[in-house]
């Protein structure tokens, strides 16, 4: 089975996580694809992240706290042993995961959502609601706020004890 976990660092990111990890525990040889879309901004240099003996590169628009972020989590999933790619794109974020999910096929994407509502959602809109009317195949959302707090700041010193050994 394979996940896409479309990333909101500064969001739910640690809640949707623990779920992905969660089903990923339930089905056999799952795989966790993680992703994060960045604005469209052009830039000439690149970034690296090194996760499970791997050297992935990225472009300047990954900012430094938005890598460290990434790379807590992915060696968290990583140490589950369910780590399968980690995608960085830019443009609309919408767009850009249900173009992803018509190329990659998941089984499931797993998603937070801000839950906004009223003016907030009418001036922002939804992204977790385009992408479950338009993935293709089924969507798990975490609203934010629900469930385990987050800490993103230890998931990072947590993977990075993880990593170090």
């Amino acid at each position: 089975m394979r996940f896409l976990v479309p990333l909101d660092v500064r969001g739910c990111a640690q809640v949707v996580i623990e779920r992905a990890l969660w089903l990923a525990r339930l089905a056999p040889q799952a795989r966790i694809d993680l992703m994060i879309v960045m604005p469209a901004t052009p830039t000439a240099g690149h970034k690296t992240l090194q996760v499970g003996g791997r050297t992935l590169t990225f472009s300047d628009a990954l900012d430094e706290e938005t890598l460290a972020l990434l790379r807590g989590y992915a060696i968290l999933v990583d140490t589950n042993g369910a780590l399968g790619d980690i995608i960085v794109r830019t443009g609309s974020v919408a767009d850009v995961i249900i173009t992803e999910c018509h190329t990659r096929r998941p089984d499931m994407v797993i998603m937070g959502s801000h839950a906004r509502v009223g003016i907030a959602r009418a001036v922002f809109g939804s992204v977790a609601e385009t992408v479950l009317r338009h993935a293709g195949c089924p969507v798990l959302i975490e609203p934010a706020g629900k469930g385990l707090a987050e800490h993103p700041a230890e998931v990072t010193i947590q993977a990075e004890a993880e990593a170090s050994g």
